[in-house]
């Protein structure tokens, strides 16, 4: 629906933030090479996945601000939401600096099985919860979707 569109779209922007920091950090972390680089890479990627997912939850109560500001006040039904995908969001980010790792350890299948997790995750969620919950129900499967990568990711 143009409700949900419009919710996805906003709630991107926010995607992209942690994806442009994982696009940096591939590129710094394929350079390291002692353990005790990855030591201090690791104790700063904890503070960085729980900067970036804090961030985001303080920014869902400005959601209903967001959809008017940006695509009008006749979608303010989307606030749940752009709320819920917001959350989202910030779990993915959450697990963009441990991704970065499997650049350094050359572990290409990493992402291949996360897209087949994601995949059958998503299709198998939307299938229940769309006809019960509606939008907020296809929100929270992608909530559950990034939870059970950033487990995976953590694995």
């Amino acid at each position: 629906t143009g409700i949900w569109s419009g919710a996805v779209r906003i709630a991107t922007f926010a995607s992209v933030l942690g994806w442009s920091v994982g696009s940096v950090l591939n590129v710094r972390v394929a350079r390291y090479a002692s353990p005790s680089h990855l030591k201090e890479y690791l104790s700063k990627a904890w503070k960085l996945s729980l900067f970036i997912l804090f961030a985001l939850i303080l920014a869902t109560p400005f959601a209903g601000l967001a959809i008017r500001l940006t695509i009008g006040s006749t979608y303010l039904a989307g606030t749940l939401p752009l709320q819920i995908l917001i959350l989202a969001a910030g779990l993915a980010g959450a697990a963009t600096p441990f991704v970065a790792l499997f650049y350094l350890f050359d572990r290409p299948q990493y992402y291949a099985i996360a897209g087949i997790i994601q995949t059958v995750v998503l299709v198998l969620g939307d299938l229940i919860f769309i006809p019960r919950l509606g939008l907020v129900g296809s929100a929270w499967v992608r909530v559950v979707v990034r939870l059970v990568i950033l487990v995976f990711t953590l694995l």
